[in-house]
């Protein structure tokens, strides 16, 4: 006879509950699950900005801009 863990016990109760996954996510993660490297990203995006900045001044007005990479070594 298998004999219900008490840890299976309180995931199973946690689960049925609203948004506890959400709550268990805050909770556990230190900073968000990506694979981007956030900091470096932080660390290019000025620099990013000023080599696009004399392009978008030049560019009509009321376009917009859609950038996509599918591999995030690419945007970093």
């Amino acid at each position: 006879m298998n004999a219900i863990r008490p840890k299976d016990l309180l995931k199973n109760s946690l689960g049925s509950l609203p948004y506890a996954a959400d709550l268990y996510f805050l909770l556990r993660q230190s900073r968000p699950h990506t694979r981007y490297n956030l900091e470096q990203l932080a660390a290019h995006l000025s620099e990013a900005v000023a080599q696009v900045r004399p392009f978008a001044e030049k560019a009509p007005k009321g376009k917009r801009l859609l950038l996509f990479a599918t591999l995030h070594y690419w945007v970093e």
